[in-house]
């Protein structure tokens, strides 16, 4: 087995491993990136590009592609850097081997097919060790394992590397794991989709973004999170909801502020429903609340209780009765969504 010897050792292509390398290697020292795909980019290869300043809202859009190659030409222009596609890491050396906390002093690597035929092993031996494989979205046993029941098979965007590697290879050597793996960043997609048919350029103008602005509702017709956090945060609890079914409810002046604009600075507007129901996914208007009702049994929700939900929540947010309870808090991250009565009653 041949030894390759480098400074810093970086496991994974992605945007993270890429920008970690590029940055060691013009400070002068010799880095090796492997990444067990074809190309680098990982997940930020999905990435619509877009960076805000929090401040101000702006948005500054990005090149993705561009940036990918600004970053290896970084790492080629180092004297002895290089990126290794292609190629897996197999295992984590130790300095002292089986012992768990033992320091990292490099790995074994595999270059070429997964399936092994020709693959060609090496040990790198480095001072330094960089796990950025990325998350283990992909991997139905991890999600599952940390994510609960169903978690096998929630709609999830993952390049084909995010299988989590790098959790594996870090707790295989005594790493401890954090007491977040049950969470995830994700969006509330509109329903019903297959992922098989569904490109993923397509996950951002399927998004429900506008959430925030609307009353969310399970099957049984209650609402059951705070809508105000943003679908980041509430498709969490929608994944632990009976069937991960949820269904958005809001008026008209919702949907032409908030479904047809831009879901971040300078992406350009996106008429989310308009999108979805190009797709299949069930869309529906209604005049009034009754024929509300009926919509939502036709989708198998509890038309009645949501009906007294949708009362419920004007009694406690518009008319003010605190006396009125709600199934779910409201209002802590910003102004609770507009009560569709008060739209009623404005009409």
């Amino acid at each position: 087995m041949q030894t390759i010897s480098v400074d810093v050792l970086v496991c994974g292509g992605g945007m993270s491993g890429m920008a970690c390398a590029a940055f060691a290697a013009e400070s002068g020292a010799k880095v090796l990136v492997v990444e067990k795909q074809a190309v680098v980019g990982g997940s930020s290869n999905y990435s619509a590009g877009m960076l805000a300043d929090k401040e101000t809202g702006i948005g500054f859009p990005i090149k993705i592609p561009q940036l990918h190659l600004h970053h290896q030409q970084r790492i080629r222009d180092s004297t002895g850097s290089q990126i290794f596609t292609n190629t897996a890491v197999v295992k984590l050396l130790q300095k002292q081997p089986g012992v768990p906390g033992s320091p990292i002093v490099g790995a074994i690597i595999r270059r070429g097919p997964v399936d092994g035929a020709g693959a060609v092993y090496y040990e790198v031996k480095a001072q330094h060790v960089v796990l950025a494989t990325g998350g283990f979205q992909g991997n139905a046993g991890l999600t599952s394992m940390h994510l609960g029941q169903g978690g096998d098979n929630i709609f999830v965007r993952s390049n084909r590397g995010s299988v989590g590697d790098g959790l594996t290879l870090a707790t295989a050597v005594g790493a401890g794991t954090s007491r977040g793996m049950n969470t995830y960043y994700g969006h509330l997609l509109a329903a019903p989709l297959r992922s098989e048919d569904v490109d993923p350029k397509n996950f951002l103008s399927l998004a429900q973004y506008q959430s925030k602005y609307c009353l969310l509702i399970n099957e049984h017709g209650r609402r059951f999170a705070d809508e105000t956090t943003g679908d980041e945060i509430v498709n969490q609890y929608l994944a632990k909801q009976e069937k991960r079914r949820g269904f958005l409810l809001f008026n008209d002046r919702t949907r032409r502020q908030h479904c047809i604009s831009a879901p971040f600075p300078n992406a350009g507007e996106i008429d989310r429903l308009e999108k979805a129901r190009e797709h299949g996914c069930n869309v529906a208007s209604a005049p009034s609340l009754d024929g509300l009702a009926e919509i939502l049994n036709q989708w198998g929700v509890d038309g009645s209780q949501a009906l007294r939900t949708i009362e419920q929540y004007d009694r406690f947010i518009r008319l003010g009765d605190k006396t009125s309870t709600l199934d779910a808090p409201v209002g802590k991250a910003g102004k609770p969504p507009v009560s569709l009565v008060e739209e009623l009653i404005k009409k």
